[in-house]
């Protein structure tokens, strides 16, 4: 039986990323030497 996925979250912005603390720093360093 195949179920349809469904997004229910997309953060708004980086910060609202929960749980992955690691990869939003990385990002929020990357975003901010661009």
């Amino acid at each position: 039986m195949s179920e349809l996925w469904v997004e229910r979250h997309r953060p708004a912005t980086v910060g609202d990323i929960k749980g992955q603390r690691a990869v939003v720093d990385r990002l929020k360093a990357y975003a901010n030497n661009r």
